[in-house]
């Protein structure tokens, strides 16, 4: 398939692009607002220091993807207005580098950590790392 966009600043607007394919392709500073992106494979992309608001990633693939100061704000699996957590299609983070990452006001309800490295994972003020060795007590309950 030939490229159909070649280079320079482009706009879209309006625009669903589901079961779509990127490779090799330089997104830095982009920013993508109320889009559908469900179904989509990246390879090979740098989306470094781009803003996603608000977009349908369901479903895609990320391979080799350059995320280095992007911003992330209303993604996830679904409103939860709309669905219940028994139906909803998991996010699988694997082989992930998200050092000096910060996540805030992000609902981890029911995630699942394993084979992770947290040398200073930090959650609501607990050093979780010296928590699971023992070191530190948990915040009291008021």
């Amino acid at each position: 398939m030939k490229s159909t966009i070649y280079s320079g600043q482009h706009i879209a607007y309006q625009c669903s692009m589901p079961k779509s394919s990127f490779d090799d392709v330089n997104l830095f500073k982009s920013s993508f607002n109320n889009v559908n992106l469900s179904e989509n494979h990246f390879t090979n992309i740098n989306f470094s220091h781009s803003t996603f608001h608000d977009v349908n990633f369901s479903r895609s693939v990320f391979n080799l993807v350059n995320l280095s100061g992007a911003k992330f704000t209303h993604i996830g699996t679904c409103n939860s207005d709309q669905v219940s957590e028994n139906n909803v299609d998991p996010i699988h983070f694997e082989d992930v580098d998200l050092t000096n990452s910060l996540f805030s006001a992000v609902n981890l309800t029911n995630a699942t950590f394993s084979h992770c490295i947290i040398k200073g994972l930090v959650i609501n003020g607990v050093d979780i790392e010296a928590l699971l060795k023992g070191r530190a007590k948990p915040p009291c309950k008021k």
